[in-house]
């Protein structure tokens, strides 16, 4: 399925969605992500809200708490746009736990997400999911302001006997 529409934000929570144009191919009873709202996933809150997958909330791994559910290692720094990135590997000292493993992205001195690439698994109470993994880029806007850029959602899941994955990508402009 596609989908475009205009999304306006107004700080701190406040969405409004217009649906300009949505198309649905091959059966119309199939699930999809048709909605910019559906795709939106905050790292900076404390927990992460996929209600859709898991009862509970996901610890972010920037969450006040975080060093209570995760450890930290930095892999590497690089430059772009003038910019020092630093590549951060996040690890769960908890398999139980309500949280990520993966690597995010940091910019230095101003602490922004620069983008993530995070997974969950079974271990984090998923009903029929296996796998969800998460990868978001940010682009500036001013001097100030990051925005979500790109979404790439992927699933695994299995039941009965079956096997399968599903995709789903998201681009503002």
């Amino acid at each position: 399925s596609e989908s475009v529409s205009e999304l306006i934000y107004q700080e701190p929570d406040k969405y409004k969605e217009k649906m300009i144009s949505s198309m649905v191919s091959g059966s119309p009873k199939t699930y999809s992500f048709n909605q910019a709202t559906n795709v939106l996933i905050s790292f900076y809150n404390n927990l992460v809200d996929i209600s859709r997958l898991t009862p509970r909330g996901i610890v972010s791994p920037i969450a006040a708490n975080a060093f209570f559910y995760y450890k930290f290692r930095l892999e590497g720094t690089f430059m772009e746009n003038g910019v020092l990135v630093n590549k951060v590997s996040v690890i769960p000292k908890r398999n139980s736990d309500p949280v990520f493993r993966g690597t995010i992205y940091i910019t230095e001195d101003t602490w922004r997400i620069y983008s993530v690439d995070l997974l969950i698994t079974k271990d984090q109470q998923m009903e029929f999911v296996d796998t969800f993994q998460i990868k978001q880029n940010f682009i500036r806007v001013n001097e100030d302001t990051w925005l979500p850029f790109s979404h790439q959602f992927n699933y695994s899941f299995g039941g009965f006997g079956f096997k399968g994955q599903w995709n789903c990508f998201g681009y503002f402009q």
